[in-house]
C-alpha cells in the first residue's frame, strides 16, 4: 500500500470540515433558541410589570414603572425627546433678536463655520413660516435676527432656500 492510499484511509477530509459545520450549526442554533427563550422570558416579565401597574394605586410608582417598561409593544421604555442644538439655538434668536459671536461659542460651542450651517439649517426647516433669517455681521461681531417667515426680508443676500432641492 502506498503513502497515498494510507493517507486517504485513515483520514476522510471531508468527513471532518462536515462535522465541524455541523457542531458549529448546532452551536448557533442552541443560541439561538436562549435568544428567543430570554426574549419571551422578558415579554412574560413585561406583561405582569404592565398588569401590576394597571392594578395599583401609588401614582408615583405607576409613571416610575411606566418610564422602565413602556405602555406598548415597542421593547425598552418610553423616549423623552430633549431639544437639540439647532432648536436652542433657534430659541434664543427668537427670545433675543441678537447673539455675540462670543455667547453663541460659549453657550453653544459653535464657531463662524459650523455657524454657517446652522443659519442654512433655520432656512430649511419644513414648515417654511418657521424660518428665521439671521445675518452676522463681522465688524460688530454678532448674528442678528432680521426676519422670520416664509419670505427673505428686504435687502438679504444671504442663502435663499429653493422649494425642490437639487442634488
Amino acid at each position: 500500500m502506498a503513502k497515498k492510499d494510507y493517507l486517504e484511509d485513515e483520514v476522510n477530509v471531508n468527513d471532518a470540515v462536515g462535522t465541524e459545520t455541523e457542531k458549529v450549526d448546532e452551536a448557533l442554533a442552541e443560541k439561538n433558541r436562549k435568544k428567543e427563550e430570554a426574549k419571551k422570558d422578558r415579554a412574560k416579565a413585561k406583561e405582569i410589570v404592565r398588569k401590576f401597574i394597571g392594578e395599583t394605586e401609588d401614582e408615583d410608582l405607576k409613571k416610575a414603572l411606566m418610564l422602565l417598561v413602556g405602555t406598548g409593544k415597542r421593547s425598552g421604555g418610553s423616549r423623552i425627546m430633549k431639544p437639540n442644538t439647532n432648536q436652542l439655538l433657534h430659541d434664543a434668536f427668537i427670545e433675543k433678536g441678537e447673539l455675540t459671536e462670543m455667547d453663541v461659542f460659549k453657550g453653544f460651542r459653535i464657531g463662524r463655520p459650523e455657524m454657517t450651517t446652522k443659519i442654512r439649517i433655520f432656512l430649511k426647516v419644513a414648515n417654511p413660516d418657521d424660518r428665521i433669517w439671521v445675518k452676522f455681521f463681522p465688524d460688530e461681531e454678532i448674528y442678528r435676527l432680521i426676519g422670520t417667515g416664509a419670505n427673505p426680508p428686504e435687502g438679504w443676500d444671504g442663502f435663499t432656500p429653493t422649494d425642490v432641492e437639487v442634488l
